[in-house]
């Protein structure tokens, strides 16, 4: 699982939280720091983070965070 983030980001800091109090683990990566896969989600429409992507699948907000923390559970 990997978590698209930004340095300057409220929502990712909630989404962070909000796995790490599920025990989700994730690989964080900086779009900021990271310009390939910055370059790579924008190519596929993204514009905003945080982005969470899941076995080819990608979440893009708190209630699709919660249907996947759900799944995993």
């Amino acid at each position: 699982m990997k978590m698209y983030t930004k340095t300057v980001c409220p929502k990712c800091m909630v989404a962070k939280s909000f796995f790490d109090n599920n025990d989700i683990l994730y690989e964080a990566i900086n779009l900021d720091q990271n310009e390939s896969a910055r370059d790579e989600l924008v190519s596929k429409g993204f514009m905003a983070a945080p982005i969470v992507e899941f076995e080819g699948k990608y979440y893009t907000n708190m209630n699709e965070f919660q249907e996947l923390v759900d799944q995993l559970s």
